[in-house]
């Protein structure tokens, strides 16, 4: 009977934690969000943006589409769908520029 309430006990606290770990991810990310949005109000994002573009675009030439994705996640706290969504937006953006140029 005392094994049974202890791991009861255990699992309603691990349960707590996970919650409370869930609740702090979403804040996080709100602040994320709110970042983001001063920073393109400022411009910030902008200039910011062109000088990854030029990195992304040296990485993707080089074949290194995995740590374009790296670096655009690293800079911009962006979700790893978002990042690869963006390089493969780059990508084929390149490839484009090529078959037209």
């Amino acid at each position: 009977m005392a094994t049974i309430i202890i791991a009861i006990v255990a699992i309603s606290a691990v349960l707590s934690i996970l919650v409370a770990i869930n609740q702090l991810s979403q804040r996080v990310e709100q602040a994320n969000q709110t970042l983001r949005t001063i920073s393109k109000h400022l411009g910030v994002h902008d200039s910011m943006l062109e000088g990854l573009k030029t990195e992304l675009g040296v990485l993707l030439k080089q074949g290194k589409k995995i740590e374009a994705i790296r670096l655009y996640r690293k800079t911009t706290g962006q979700s790893l769908k978002e990042a690869h969504d963006y390089i493969e937006e780059i990508s084929l953006g390149e490839k484009d520029e090529g078959v037209s140029g």
